[in-house]
C-alpha cells in the first residue's frame, strides 16, 4: 500500500484526460511505465497524454501501454519563453482532467507545469515547498526502486494493481533485427551475449573500463559458445568498434544501427546482456532479458533493473556518490576495481556452463 500525504483521488469523472510527466531519459521512463498500464487498467476510456522528451522515449509504449497522444517537451530545450508558452498551449487545449508526474522529477517545475495545465487533479511527489501546488502529494522515498515509487504515486488514486515496466515490441521491430544479425553473419540458432558498454556522454563516470570489456569479449569467444553482440545509440559507435576492434574482432558492433525498439527485440534474443547503470539494461530487464549490472557511482536499491538478476559492486565507503556528485569523482575506482572475472562468474550461472 502507498502512502499519501492527501486523500486519494475520489469521484474523478469518465471519461478523463490525464497527462503523466515522464521527460527523462529511456531508464527513467521505462521505470514510469507502470503508472501508464496502471491508469490504462483503471480508466479504460480514458485519454492518456505522455509528456517526453523525444520521440526515442515515446517509441517505448505500445500495446497495453500505448499513449493516445505524446507531447514533446526536452528540458534541456524548452527554456525560452516562447518554448514554455507553446507547452502549455498544448497542455491547456488536452482539457486536463488530472495530471501525474513520475518519480525524480524536478521539484520546482513539475509542481509549477501541473498547476499551470489547468487540470484539476495534480498529483505527485512531495519533496519541496513548490508540492503545495499539488493536490494529492505522495511521500518522497529517495531510498527505494524508482518502480515502486511510481507505484505509490498509483496508489493516490486508489490504484492497488503493480504493473511490471514494460517496452512495446512489434512483430516488424523483431524482424528488422533480425535481418540486421543475419547480415552480420549470425544465424537465428546462434547463442547471443549483448554487451552494452556506454551510460551517456553525460554520466561516462559509470561506465565500466574498455579494456575489461575486451577482456571479456575475449573470455567469451574463447568458449565458442556464444556470439557477443555490442548495442548502443548513435553517440556510442565509436566506444563499440574500438572494443570490437580490441577484442580482435570476436564481436560485432550493431551500434546505431538498431532503433530503441529493434535494440529491446535483440536483448530480448539474447541469454544474458551485460552492462553499467544505463537506459538499455533497464530495457533489457523490461524486455525480459536476463541482466549482468555492474554499479558504482549510483545506486543498485534505486536504479537496477526492476527484475534483478546479477548486480555486481564494491561497496565502498564513498559508493555511491549519486546524488552528491551527479557527474562522478573524475576517479572512478568503484568501477575498476570490477573484475572480468567477477562479470564471468555472474554468466556462467546464467549460461549453464
Amino acid at each position: 500500500m502507498s502512502v499519501t500525504a492527501e486523500p486519494r483521488v475520489d469521484n474523478m469523472p469518465s471519461p478523463l484526460s490525464i497527462a503523466v510527466l515522464m521527460i527523462q531519459g529511456i531508464g527513467d521512463v521505462i521505470c514510469a511505465t507502470p503508472i501508464v498500464l496502471g491508469l490504462r487498467q483503471a480508466y479504460p476510456k480514458a485519454r492518456i497524454v505522455g509528456i517526453l522528451k523525444g520521440p526515442t522515449e515515446a517509441d517505448l509504449f505500445g500495446g497495453a501501454s500505448a499513449l493516445d497522444r505524446v507531447i514533446y517537451c526536452d528540458p534541456g530545450r524548452t527554456r525560452t519563453p516562447g518554448g514554455v508558452l507553446a507547452l502549455l498551449r498544448e497542455l491547456r487545449r488536452e482539457r486536463l482532467d488530472a495530471f501525474v508526474v513520475a518519480t525524480d522529477i524536478d521539484a520546482i517545475k513539475a509542481p509549477i507545469l501541473s498547476w499551470l495545465s489547468g487540470a484539476c487533479w495534480r498529483v505527485g511527489e512531495s519533496w519541496s515547498v513548490f508540492s503545495r501546488l499539488y493536490t494529492h502529494r505522495v511521500l518522497r522515498n529517495a531510498q527505494q526502486h524508482k518502480v515502486r515509487s511510481n507505484w505509490d504515486i498509483l496508489g493516490a488514486f486508489g490504484i492497488e494493481a503493480r504493473p511490471a515496466p514494460c517496452v512495446h515490441i512489434a512483430d516488424e521491430d523483431r524482424e528488422q533485427a533480425m535481418d540486421l544479425l543475419r547480415r552480420q553473419g549470425i544465424g537465428d540458432d546462434a547463442r547471443l551475449v549483448a554487451i552494452h558498454p556506454g551510460s551517456g556522454e553525460a554520466e561516462r563516470h559509470k561506465r565500466w573500463p574498455e579494456a575489461k570489456y575486451v577482456e571479456l569479449i575475449r573470455e567469451l569467444g574463447s568458449r565458442l559458445l556464444h556470439r557477443v553482440v555490442l548495442v548502443g545509440g548513435p553517440e556510442e559507435i565509436g566506444l563499440c568498434e574500438r572494443i570490437r576492434r580490441d577484442a580482435s574482432d570476436i564481436a560485432v558492433n550493431l551500434a546505431g544501427q538498431l532503433d530503441i525498439r529493434q535494440t529491446a527485440a535483440v536483448l530480448q534474443r539474447s541469454e544474458a546482456v551485460v552492462g553499467a547503470d544505463s537506459g538499455i539494461m533497464h530495457l533489457a530487464g523490461a524486455c525480459g532479458a536476463r541482466t549482468v549490472s555492474l554499479f558504482g557511482p549510483t545506486s543498485p536499491a534505486r536504479t537496477a533493473t526492476h527484475r534483478v538478476d546479477h548486480i555486481i559492486t564494491r561497496h565502498l565507503p564513498c559508493s555511491p556518490c549519486y546524488p552528491r556528485l551527479p557527474r562522478g569523482c573524475d576517479n572512478p575506482v568503484c568501477m575498476r576495481k570490477i573484475m572480468p572475472s567477477d562479470v564471468m562468474s555472474c554468466l556462467r550461472e546464467i549460461l549453464l556452463w
